[in-house]
């Protein structure tokens, strides 16, 4: 049994992928790219299952730049996406959260340095095999009912994911 493991494992492992120098994908605060994100470092306080603290309070979430920039924010959470381009940017974030608590009253965040003239952003969920449930926010637009290459976004990401 342990065999077929220690194979796998040299042959997936960690060891296997390839370098990432900071230079190429530098870490990044996570917060400072994503404005709205809520970061709660539990492990920073003595509040959590092992009793204590394992690292300071001031604790920075850091991410690799290339996945902080794949962010949107929405009520208070940070979605990763898909960036697609349809002839217009689109960022389609696949969640499991009910899209009707998502507050897209206001446009959800994201990093402008990627998108600086704005982005359409969808949230989508996967209602069955087949079947998305999805809700636009159009850049410059709002929340809209209508976004065409919304839809094709958000086929796209949910195609991309699952194969």
């Amino acid at each position: 049994m342990w065999l077929p493991l220690l194979f796998a494992a040299q042959l997936y492992g960690p060891q296997q992928l390839p370098p990432v120098a900071d230079a190429d994908d530098p870490l990044v605060d996570a917060a400072v790219v994503v404005p709205a994100l809520i970061v709660d470092l539990a492990y920073a306080t003595p509040d959590n299952i092992v009793g204590r603290a394992l690292y300071p309070a001031d604790s920075k979430c850091l991410l690799r730049g290339s996945v902080a920039q794949r962010l949107a924010t929405a009520a208070g959470r940070a979605f990763e996406g898909v960036v697609v381009d349809v002839g217009n940017p689109h960022l389609a974030c696949m969640v499991d959260v009910d899209l009707g608590e998502l507050d897209l009253s206001v446009p959800p965040g994201y990093d402008p340095v990627v998108f600086p003239h704005g982005v359409n952003v969808e949230f989508v969920t996967s209602l069955a095999p087949g079947v998305l449930r999805v809700r636009v926010h159009e850049r410059g637009v709002g929340e809209t009912r209508s976004c065409g290459t919304g839809t094709v976004a958000a086929v796209a990401a949910a195609a991309h994911l699952t194969g």
